[in-house]
Protein backbone atom coordinates (compact mmCIF):
# COMPACT_ATOMS: atom_id res chain seq x y z
CA UNK A 1 0.00 0.00 0.00
CA UNK A 2 2.76 2.38 0.72
CA UNK A 3 3.97 2.00 -2.62
CA UNK A 4 1.30 2.80 -4.80
CA UNK A 5 0.81 6.21 -2.25
CA UNK A 6 4.21 6.90 -3.38
CA UNK A 7 5.52 6.52 0.18
CA UNK A 8 9.05 5.35 -0.58
CA UNK A 9 10.17 5.15 2.99
CA UNK A 10 7.38 3.60 4.19
CA UNK A 11 7.75 0.80 1.04
CA UNK A 12 11.49 0.31 1.81
CA UNK A 13 10.94 -0.36 5.56
CA UNK A 14 7.94 -2.86 4.06
CA UNK A 15 10.01 -4.71 1.02
CA UNK A 16 13.09 -4.85 3.94
CA UNK A 17 10.63 -6.89 6.28
CA UNK A 18 9.84 -9.00 3.70
CA UNK A 19 13.20 -9.72 2.39
CA UNK A 20 14.31 -10.38 6.05
CA UNK A 21 11.63 -12.82 6.51
CA UNK A 22 12.03 -14.12 2.86
CA UNK A 23 15.13 -12.90 1.11
CA UNK A 24 14.36 -15.04 -1.87
CA UNK A 25 11.25 -13.29 -3.07
CA UNK A 26 12.48 -11.23 -6.28
CA UNK A 27 9.30 -9.15 -6.26
CA UNK A 28 10.54 -7.28 -2.76
CA UNK A 29 14.09 -6.67 -4.19
CA UNK A 30 12.81 -5.42 -7.52
CA UNK A 31 10.79 -3.58 -5.42
CA UNK A 32 12.82 -2.18 -3.08
CA UNK A 33 15.01 -1.01 -6.35
CA UNK A 34 12.27 0.98 -7.45
CA UNK A 35 11.98 2.52 -3.85
CA UNK A 36 15.67 3.81 -4.21
CA UNK A 37 15.46 4.63 -7.80
CA UNK A 38 12.37 7.33 -6.86
CA UNK A 39 14.08 8.71 -3.97
CA UNK A 40 17.40 9.52 -6.73
CA UNK A 41 19.51 6.04 -5.36
CA UNK A 42 20.70 4.35 -8.77
CA UNK A 43 23.34 3.00 -7.16
CA UNK A 44 21.49 1.57 -4.78
CA UNK A 45 18.67 0.58 -6.85
CA UNK A 46 20.78 -1.18 -9.21
CA UNK A 47 21.53 -3.30 -6.27
CA UNK A 48 18.53 -3.98 -5.38
CA UNK A 49 17.25 -5.00 -8.80
CA UNK A 50 20.68 -7.14 -9.18
CA UNK A 51 19.53 -9.34 -6.30
CA UNK A 52 16.08 -9.68 -7.55
CA UNK A 53 17.38 -10.39 -10.82
CA UNK A 54 19.61 -13.45 -9.40
CA UNK A 55 16.17 -14.76 -7.69
CA UNK A 56 14.62 -14.98 -11.82
CA UNK A 57 15.33 -16.08 -14.59
CA UNK A 58 14.57 -13.73 -17.37
CA UNK A 59 16.70 -12.48 -20.18
CA UNK A 60 14.86 -9.03 -20.33
CA UNK A 61 15.63 -8.29 -16.98
CA UNK A 62 19.10 -8.76 -17.49
CA UNK A 63 19.23 -6.41 -20.92
CA UNK A 64 17.39 -3.82 -19.04
CA UNK A 65 19.90 -3.89 -15.83
CA UNK A 66 22.62 -3.58 -18.42
CA UNK A 67 21.36 -0.30 -19.75
CA UNK A 68 21.01 1.15 -16.33
CA UNK A 69 24.12 0.06 -15.28
CA UNK A 70 24.99 1.98 -18.07
CA UNK A 71 23.82 5.42 -16.94
CA UNK A 72 24.47 5.11 -13.14
CA UNK A 73 27.83 4.81 -14.30
CA UNK A 74 27.70 7.42 -16.47
CA UNK A 75 25.79 9.83 -13.92
CA UNK A 76 28.37 9.34 -11.59
CA UNK A 77 31.19 10.11 -13.46
CA UNK A 78 33.21 13.50 -13.38
CA UNK A 79 32.37 15.59 -16.20
CA UNK A 80 35.37 15.93 -19.24
CA UNK A 81 34.88 20.28 -19.49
Amino acid sequence: MAYVMHDWLAAINSFQQVIHEEPSVPAAWIGLGMCHRELGNPEKALQCEIVGAHLVVNGETWKELAKKSRCVRLSSEPSMR
